[in-house]
């Protein structure tokens, strides 16, 4: 019986019915390879070279991908974040200041650019800028109210801030225990509503007054003689 010739599109729809029924024996096929070809480190610089050019010469449609892949995906990616967060912060502290650094850096060289962006969009978002400007004078007033009073007392504590980063090499927030633009409540920038905790557990606490604080063991008291 002579054999029928298959054309291209017909090799490709049985190649994708085959994966598809027989998903799991093929990614378990790929992953083995994968893992093979990690083990090659001159593969791996290769591979590196190749994804960085890459993404140099696609930067458009990498940043697109990226971004759409986020909005899509923003609890898992949230979820893969603070896990990475609460497992390497050490690493974490470590990117922040890189990042910050890169964008001091891009600040520097786009001056021009980045104020006529904000005089674009002061321009444009009238109603926000007002608001936003209501609420930094109530917070500014807040804080001067208990800052001009007691400087010394305040200074003291975010230098002992420092001290606990540079000791521990963990990231360490001054906390509002009180908040200042709480929802429910304010609090003011005093001495007895200041204390030390890790930047992890203030980003979890975020703008809320907890009346019970969770893990003791993370926070610093302060006392003022």
């Amino acid at each position: 019986m002579e054999s029928v010739k298959k054309t291209s599109e017909e090799k490709r729809l049985a190649a994708l019915r085959y994966h598809y029924e027989n998903r799991e024996a093929v990614l378990a096929k790929m992953r083995l390879r994968h893992i093979k070809k990690m083990e090659d480190a001159e593969w791996v610089k290769k591979e590196k070279e190749r994804l960085i050019k890459y993404k140099e010469d696609n930067r458009a449609v990498v940043n697109k991908q990226s971004s759409t892949w986020a909005k899509e995906n923003r609890d898992s990616r949230n979820r893969t974040q603070k896990k990475y967060r609460k497992e390497n912060p050490e690493k974490y502290s470590i990117h922040n200041l890189s990042r910050l650094s890169s964008w001091r850096q891009y600040r520097a060289d786009n001056l021009e650019k980045l104020k006529e962006r904000e005089r674009t969009y002061k321009k444009n978002n009238k109603d926000k800028v007002l608001w936003n400007n209501m609420k930094r004078s109530k917070r500014l007033k807040q804080s001067l109210i208990g800052g001009n009073m007691f400087r010394e007392e305040i200074m003291e504590i975010y230098m002992k801030r420092d001290r606990v980063i540079l000791e521990t090499s963990i990231p360490h927030h001054v906390d509002h225990i009180v908040p200042i633009r709480g929802k429910n409540v304010s609090g003011l920038h005093v001495p007895w509503n200041l204390r030390i905790i890790t930047a992890s557990e203030n980003t979890r606490k975020g703008n809320k007054y907890l009346a019970i604080q969770s893990s003791s063991d993370t926070i610093i008291k302060i006392t003022i003689h």
